[in-house]
């Protein structure tokens, strides 16, 4: 048996069974991507779980992550996991990304494809909008871009053993945790402001 791991006693075993799917989801997502220090990381669908973890691995990585939503309701949620933006739609993001995490599909693979640097990639882990992608004739050609389809794959073991001690350490959260934090950053930049909380 590989899907084991000893949790914690500072992780709630609630917020642990979050990791086994979309935390080792996010993990093995960003590893794919490569190296990333610096770069530019673009997160659709960001305020699923995959999303959520995308964030926090993908800045832990060194990268400056995008995360692209449907609305600014959770901007300061996303903001305080550690996006170092938020967008509505990708209209609002400029080229390049080298990477992009994607788990909305639909038209917004074919969209980033076109954001993508050389070599950039976009990994495709899930397809919440139920819409078929749809590349424009020669979208493709010219400087070399790639899209993969995403597996998590087995022997989660080693892999959730590293975020189980990620989230003891406070180095990421879960989804729910977030609204505390949140709360501190509305508050923080609020006072930033000069407006009252």
């Amino acid at each position: 048996m590989h899907e084991l791991a000893i949790v914690p006693e500072r992780v709630d075993p609630g917020h642990a069974v979050t990791l086994l799917v979309s935390g080792v989801s996010a993990l093995r997502a960003v590893r794919r991507l490569g190296a990333l220090t610096g770069r530019r990381l673009l997160i659709t669908g960001a305020t699923g779980a995959v999303g959520h973890f995308a964030i926090q691995l993908g800045r832990l990585a060194g990268a400056q992550v995008i995360a692209a939503v449907r609305d600014h309701g959770t901007r300061d949620r996303l903001l305080a996991s550690g996006a170092d933006e938020v967008v509505i739609g990708l209209g609002e993001v400029s080229a390049p990304v080298h990477g992009v995490i994607d788990s909305v599909g639909g038209p917004l693979p074919a969209q980033a494809f076109d954001l993508l640097a050389e070599d950039g990639l976009i990994q495709q882990v899930g397809a919440r909008s139920g819409q078929p992608t749809t590349f424009a004739p020669y979208q493709m050609v010219g400087r070399r871009r790639a899209i993969e389809g995403f597996w998590a794959g087995d022997r989660f073991e080693p892999d959730l053993a590293y975020l189980l001690d990620l989230m003891a350490a406070g180095r990421i959260t879960h989804p729910c945790s977030t609204s505390r934090t949140t709360r501190k950053y509305a508050a923080g930049r609020d006072r930033r402001d000069g407006r009252r909380s």
